[in-house]
């Protein structure tokens, strides 16, 4: 994922400029749970950490401690950076999780409840072979904890442009080609995931795929729905 710079790696060293993101939302895009086959979705951005509210209809509250938003007595901060950490801190299970390229984090709906009816949108490439890690796969325990998707509705998508800018790319012109479901094993690990017959758009610059939680395997703790990690396998 070429945006993954800002969330993987110290600020400073990713931009030369100070940080302008803001935080993320337990309150997502009440878009996605309403798509339609031929639907326009109009467009998304992928870029710093609140802008990632909008590719779920809800995401989890973080945990633990929030770091200080305000530099410590002394430290400068002129990239702004001690903000930049107390938002990343908020997006601890956004959907960028879902598609950061490592099964230690994770997106993980923020409703109460079962999660069912909660959408999910990642980045990544529909014509070639697709693996999901359902659950959150940082350890055996936590994968037990928490709730995992069991049957899904899958909807394919494609954006006409992809415009860089100095945080990553906004896209437009995101349509909705296609609609399956699918049902997933209860695993620990990647499985396949069979999406429904599509044809892509001449001209297309990303694809998506939106998941949509229908039914779920219960955490033996939390009844929180989490996946992981969709990937295309092979890289």
């Amino acid at each position: 994922m070429v945006f993954a710079l800002f969330v993987l790696g110290d600020f400073s060293v990713a931009f030369g400029q100070a940080y302008e993101g803001k935080p993320c939302t337990t309150k997502g895009n009440p878009a996605l749970a309403k798509l339609e086959v031929g639907q326009d979705l109009g467009s998304l951005d992928q870029s710093l950490t609140g802008a990632f509210s909008a590719w779920a209809t809800s995401t989890l509250a973080a945990s633990g401690k929030m770091p200080a938003a305000t530099p410590a007595p002394g430290e400068d901060d002129e990239l702004n950076e001690a903000a930049w950490r107390r938002d990343e801190w908020s997006c601890m299970y956004a959907a960028d999780k879902a598609f950061d390229g490592k099964v230690e984090t994770a997106w993980c709906e923020g409703v109460k409840g079962t999660g069912a009816g909660e959408v999910v949108l990642v980045k990544v490439d529909v014509s070639r072979s697709i693996s999901i890690w359902t659950g959150l796969g940082k350890s055996p325990a936590l994968f037990a904890a928490n709730a995992r998707p069991r049957k899904v509705a899958l909807w394919v998508l494609a954006a006409e442009k992809a415009l860089a800018h100095q945080y990553g790319t906004g896209f437009s012109g995101i349509r909705v080609l296609a609609r399956g479901e699918a049902e997933l094993a209860d695993q620990n690990g990647f499985q396949e995931l069979a999406l429904p017959k599509f044809e892509l758009p001449e001209g297309t610059a990303a694809t998506f795929l939106a998941i949509q939680i229908l039914s779920v395997y219960p955490g033996k703790r939390y009844p929180d729905c989490c996946i992981s990690e969709v990937v295309n396998p092979e890289g």
